[in-house]
């Protein structure tokens, strides 16, 4: 299952619905309060987080998250975010971010699925 962490409702729907239709398991949230949730309820194997959340800092959920699975995790930053490479993410996207971009993230850091037949 892939975690999408988006605040924007469009953008965490655009791409639930386009990675779904690739075949994969996606369930979108818009805050790190139910991110940490999702995450407990059932364990991600990748995490795509937005860095700039209402709740808290993507930095804060990245900390709260990371002790929850040996799961990938993706931050979506804007210009604004200077290194992070404290975080040990797997990767950095600089927003915005279109839905090829976010299908080739899930095909990379999650191999193991196949898209079904008949999908781009």
């Amino acid at each position: 299952m892939i975690l999408i962490v988006e605040d924007r409702d469009d953008q965490r729907r655009l791409w639930v619905d386009w990675l779904t239709h690739n075949g994969y398991v996606v369930r979108g949230v818009a805050t790190g309060g139910e991110a940490i949730a999702a995450a407990l309820d059932v364990t991600p194997q990748l995490v795509v987080i937005d860095l700039s959340l209402p709740d808290m800092t993507g930095f804060e959920l990245v900390e709260s998250i990371r002790p929850l699975g040996d799961f990938p995790i993706v931050g979506l930053a804007g210009s604004e975010c200077g290194r992070l490479d404290h975080l040990g993410l797997a990767e950095v996207l600089r927003e915005p971010i279109n839905n090829a971009e976010m299908l080739a993230v899930a095909d990379r850091l999650m191999p193991s699925v196949t898209p079904p037949k008949g999908c781009p």
